[in-house]
């Protein structure tokens, strides 16, 4: 089906399809065509979230390939190749695909940023910050707005208005107190926020090891969140370490030769620490309660939400 797809929608002749680990958004192929690679992602429409994953494609794929034809971004972004009547994506009755330009690395995974990869992703996100697109796109699909519609289907669990096995059961009681904490932190945050002016900057918002890749260059992936937003949500995780440890000092040094005036909003760092842990909680919530998945999956997920609620005990989570 793929290898017709392709061919139908982009004129590519696939020699061989290459099923990669994928991400929790969508699966992933490499395409190895006569004299050249693609990468394919698939949004599966049985997702819970593939609404959310695809509903911006339009918004930011043209945006990745005006970033990736700048000399400063080359070979930091990879390309998103049109189909043959010029869309970002194709519908399929299943599915979502995109088709990306091939970039030859290795995703840094959850290994340590050495020097010179640290500075390197302090330019991507100070050159980054400093795009001005506004005039090309309508940004209003992606600006920040400080929902966290999610901390209600916490709630939901922890109330057991959301019907949920009783393993599942146990592990939200057992972590009772720090999830309704997390749950007040991040509202309360998003609430008094919605009260200020706030600089936005167009910001990748999902930058950790698993979505940078070490080609020729650092490589910056996976641009599905895309916001128009504060420059706190790219660089929450760089200053609270539980994404990329050890990068801080050399990566706001880099920083701050393109906004040498930038000093961190703690407000907006403690929100955007707060409300990506209760994403992630989230998340893998919904996959334990809606995702056919076998037991040690299960397990590894549960295992996750007990590390993260652990992480919150901790008094030095917020730095």
């Amino acid at each position: 089906m793929i290898k017709e797809t392709i061919k139908k929608n982009y004129n590519v002749t696939a020699k061989e399809i290459i099923e990669i680990e994928g991400g929790w958004s969508a699966k992933a192929y490499v395409i190895n065509a006569y004299r050249k690679k693609y990468f394919l992602k698939v949004y599966m429409k049985s997702n819970k979230n593939y609404r959310e994953w695809t509903k911006n494609i339009d918004v930011y794929a043209p945006i990745m390939n005006l970033l990736s034809e700048q000399k400063e971004f080359e070979k930091r972004i990879s390309k998103v190749k049109l189909t043959v009547d010029g869309k970002y994506k194709v519908e399929l009755k299943d599915c979502t695909i995109m088709l990306y330009e091939f970039i030859n690395g290795v995703t840094i995974r959850n290994n340590d940023l050495d020097d010179f990869q640290k500075a390197e992703l302090g330019q991507i996100i100070g050159i980054l910050h400093k795009q001005d697109v506004g005039n090309f796109f309508d940004l209003a699909p992606i600006t920040e707005d400080y929902n966290v519609w999610f901390c209600q289907e916490i709630l939901n669990v922890l109330l057991k208005t959301t019907k949920v096995p009783k393993d599942i059961s146990h592990l939200v009681e057992q972590n009772k107190v720090e999830l309704i904490q997390l749950v007040e932190n991040t509202t309360l945050l998003a609430n008094a926020i919605k009260l200020r002016e706030v600089e936005n900057v167009l910001c990748h918002t999902d930058i950790h090891g698993w979505n940078l890749m070490q080609g020729d260059r650092l490589c910056l992936i996976d641009w599905e969140g895309i916001k128009l937003a504060p420059r706190e949500a790219d660089l929450f995780g760089i200053k609270g370490e539980n994404w990329l440890s050890g990068c801080y000092n050399i990566v706001m040094k880099e920083y701050r030769k393109y906004h040498p005036d930038y000093e961190m909003d703690m407000q907006l760092y403690e929100f955007y620490m707060y409300r990506r842990m209760a994403e992630d909680i989230w998340a893998s919530l919904e996959r334990l309660i809606y995702d056919d998945i076998n037991s040690e999956e299960c397990k590894k997920i549960m295992n996750s939400i007990t590390d993260m609620c652990r992480i919150l005990r901790e008094e030095d989570y917020i730095k």
